[in-house]
C-alpha cells in the first residue's frame, strides 16, 4: 500500500514537471548512449582486426624499419629496409615461403576530368594476395609476368571506382596514378575499414613503379609481408631474419636491432595495447561529460 502511494506521488511530481523529467531522462539517455557506443567501437575495431590477422594466417611474419631504433649514432645513420633485404631473406632464411615488399606513399588518380584522393597508394609484387589473403571482386590482381615486364597496371578499391566514376565496368580504363598511367585490370574486395584506414580507398602498383612514382629514396623504407611454410616454422623464420637482417646491416653485437620483426601474437597484442589505450582516453572524456550530466540532473532532481 505504501509502495503504491509513492509511486503515486512520484508520477504525479513528473507529470507535474514534464520539462524537467524530460531533460532528466535525456541526460540519463544520452550518458548510457555515449557508453556503449564507446564500448562497442573498440570491441568492433578489435573484432575486425583480429578476423583480418586471421584470415592471413598464423604462419604470417611482418618486417618493418624501426624508427624507434635507440642508438645515439642512428641519428646520424638512416634508418634502411630495402627490398634487396627481402630477396636475401627469401633465398637465405630457410621456411619462407612467400614474401612481397610494400611500400606506401600518398597520391591523387585522375580520370578523364575526374580526380579522387586514395588513402593510399600500395606498391607491391605478384605475391601480396597469397601473403594477405587478399581477393579481388573482379577482374585480377598482377602477376609474375605484368611486374617482370613493367606493365603499367593498377588494381583499385571499389570507393577509387565510385570517387573516379569509372561505371559497372571498369576493368581496362586508364587511369593517372599522379603522372602514371595505369590500366585498371582489377577491382579489391570491400574489406571496410580498420584503424582509421578505409581498406577500400586503396589502389595497389606493381612495387618498381611505385618507386618510380614516389622516389628511389621510398625503397629504403620498405615493409616486408611474409609467409613461412607453416605456423610451426614461424619461430625459426623469425630467428633467421633477425640474424640475417643485423649481418647485413652491420649492427654490433648488444646493439638493438634498426627493425622490427612481428609475428600474427604480437600483432595482435600491439593492437590490443593500441585499443586500450584509445579506450581509456575516449572512456575518460565520457566520464567526464558522465559527471557533467550527473550533476545537471542531480540539480534538476533537487530543484
Amino acid at each position: 500500500m505504501v509502495f503504491l502511494e509513492n509511486f503515486r506521488i512520484a508520477f504525479a511530481a513528473l507529470r507535474a514537471n514534464a520539462m524537467r523529467s524530460m531533460l532528466t531522462a535525456l541526460g540519463i539517455i544520452i550518458g548510457v548512449a555515449a557508453v556503449i557506443t564507446v564500448v562497442s567501437l573498440v570491441q568492433g575495431m578489435q573484432f575486425m582486426i583480429t578476423k583480418e590477422l586471421q584470415g592471413v594466417g598464423a604462419a604470417y611474419v611482418m618486417v618493418l624499419p624501426n624508427f624507434q631504433h635507440g642508438q645515439p649514432e642512428s641519428v646520424a645513420r638512416q634508418i634502411r629496409l630495402t627490398w634487396d633485404d627481402g630477396k636475401a631473406i627469401r633465398q637465405r632464411v630457410p621456411g619462407v615461403r612467400l614474401i612481397t615488399p610494400a611500400v606506401i606513399g600518398q597520391s591523387d588518380v585522375h580520370y578523364r576530368d575526374r580526380t579522387h584522393a586514395p588513402d593510399g597508394i600500395v606498391g607491391v609484387n605478384q605475391d601480396w594476395p597469397d601473403v594477405l589473403n587478399f581477393t579481388v571482386s573482379e577482374g585480377r590482381f598482377f602477376s609474375g609476368i605484368d611486374v617482370a615486364d613493367r606493365r603499367k597496371v593498377a588494381v583499385v578499391g571499389q570507393e577509387v571506382v565510385d570517387g573516379l566514376v569509372l561505371g559497372p565496368d571498369p576493368i581496362g580504363k586508364e587511369i593517372y596514378v599522379g603522372k602514371y598511367p595505369a590500366t585498371v585490370i582489377g577491382v579489391s574486395e570491400k574489406k571496410g575499414q580498420t584503424l582509421g584506414q578505409n581498406l577500400d580507398n586503396l589502389v595497389f602498383i606493381p612495387f618498381d613503379s611505385a618507386l618510380t612514382l614516389f622516389g628511389r629514396r621510398a625503397g629504403d623504407q620498405v615493409q616486408l609481408r611474409i609467409q613461412a611454410e607453416s605456423a610451426d616454422k614461424v619461430d625459426e623464420v623469425k630467428d633467421g631474419i633477425i640474424r640475417l637482417l643485423r649481418e647485413r646491416h652491420h649492427t654490433p653485437k648488444g646493439d638493438p636491432d634498426d627493425f622490427i620483426v612481428l609475428v600474427q601474437d604480437e600483432i595482435l597484442a600491439t593492437v590490443g595495447r593500441i585499443l586500450g589505450s584509445i579506450t581509456a582516453v575516449v572512456g575518460g572524456v565520457v566520464s567526464i561529460a558522465l559527471l557533467v550530466g550527473g550533476i545537471g540532473i542531480m540539480n534538476i532532481m533537487l530543484v
